[in-house]
């Protein structure tokens, strides 16, 4: 199994944020809560966001080329 680099406390804030993002649109526009939308809401929303937040990551953990680093 392939862990990514974000921490526990990362990955509940994405699964968190998934949820209040799932039920505030879906207070909006009702045709989303259902249960096919529901979990695949879920899932490619820590997907994606657990990518982008490893690409953040891994962006800011290089050194620059002004501090010397070859």
């Amino acid at each position: 199994m392939i862990r990514s680099a974000l921490s526990r406390r990362a990955e509940a804030a994405l699964y968190a944020s998934a949820a209040v993002s799932y039920i505030a649109t879906g207070l909006f526009y009702k045709g989303v809560l259902n249960w096919i939308v529901g979990p695949l809401w879920l899932v490619v929303w820590v997907e994606t966001g657990s990518r982008v937040a490893t690409a953040l990551a891994g962006r800011r953990a290089r050194p620059s080329p002004s501090d010397g680093a070859r």
